[in-house]
């Protein structure tokens, strides 16, 4: 049921029980099932973050490199549309890239974490799934947009991992900024491919310097030029991308981009529906430690309560 109730709507999971172990349960129950066993891990994961319970460190190659990012969803709660922050951690031998230009990679495997809260909570809890990794420095690689918060974060706790500004971000500042400056696509697709083509080349200093030469206009339009101008100084040293491609490194957040759609929004953000804070919580969790391939944490919850009762 706690299985079922994660994967599919309360409406749903009835009858894909129903039709597969032939027992009839109602919504609410499985609501309860799931609700109960996702409030549990979350005992669970206070408890592990309140220790700062060790994890052994992984056995990674020499050469291998591991990838975390992190960033943030809405899911609308009886409190209103609130934050789920997830992290995703996942290593270089788990990536598959695809042969086919239409067509993306894949990762085999990750470990997640998710919250709706305080971002020092999350990071808590991202910190159990990197701590395997810490002893990598510079091969622990973190790839995350500009918020102050996470830039601050990594310098405090891995000074020496990797730190790259996402690549599509970086271009979607870009993007926004000529709208203001030039009119007509074709100007704006012509500039936007040649700060591109700098961009991977790593001449961040052209790009500013570029910048700095279009006109605006409107106080407006020169307020958002500075606003791009100091946001590309204060990350220009995590925008070495041409160091980044030459080492075989990705330059993009498009896995937790996609984790927010395979933990999130598959799940938490069909149609009508709204969660109370607490109860996204505790399917944040079952998500999570589902999408983690860690079930077994369910299973060893059911069987204590069993062995409780017993």
């Amino acid at each position: 049921m706690a299985y079922v109730g994660q994967l599919e709507t309360y409406a749903k999971g009835v009858e894909v029980i129903d039709k597969l172990v032939g027992i009839k349960v109602s919504m609410s129950q499985l609501y309860r099932v799931a609700n109960r066993y996702g409030m549990l891990l979350e005992e669970q994961l206070k408890e592990e973050c309140l220790l700062e319970t060790p994890v052994e460190a992984a056995q990674v190659d020499e050469t291998e490199v591991v990838y975390a990012e992190m960033d943030g969803g809405m899911v609308l709660t009886d409190d209103g549309w609130l934050e789920a922050k997830v992290g995703r951690v996942f290593r270089e031998k788990d990536c598959q890239l695809s042969t086919s230009e239409n067509r993306n990679g894949s990762i085999q495997h990750s470990q997640y974490s998710a919250y709706i809260g305080h971002y020092q909570d999350f990071t808590q809890r991202l910190n159990l799934s990197l701590s395997a990794y810490s002893q990598l420095d510079e091969r622990l690689v973190f790839i995350t947009d500009g918020a102050l918060w996470i830039k601050n974060w990594m310098s405090d706790h891995y000074p020496n991992a990797t730190q790259i500004l996402d690549f599509f971000h970086v271009k979607e500042h870009l993007a926004d900024f000529i709208k203001l400056a030039k009119t007509g696509l074709e100007e704006h697709k012509k500039w936007l491919d040649e700060q591109s083509l700098l961009l991977k080349q790593g001449k961040t200093g052209k790009i500013i310097s570029n910048i700095r030469s279009c006109r605006m206009l409107s106080p407006t339009a020169r307020k958002e030029q500075q606003k791009l101008l100091n946001y590309l100084s204060d990350n220009e040293y995590r925008m070495r991308y041409n160091e980044y491609l030459e080492c075989g490194l990705f330059i993009g957040s498009g896995a937790i981009e996609a984790a927010h759609r395979t933990v999130v929004q598959c799940r938490m953000k069909r149609s009508g529906q709204r969660w109370s804070p607490k109860g996204a919580q505790h399917m944040l969790n079952l998500r999570v430690t589902y999408m983690s391939k860690q079930w077994h944490k369910i299973i060893n919850l059911i069987r204590s309560a069993n062995a409780q009762a017993a």
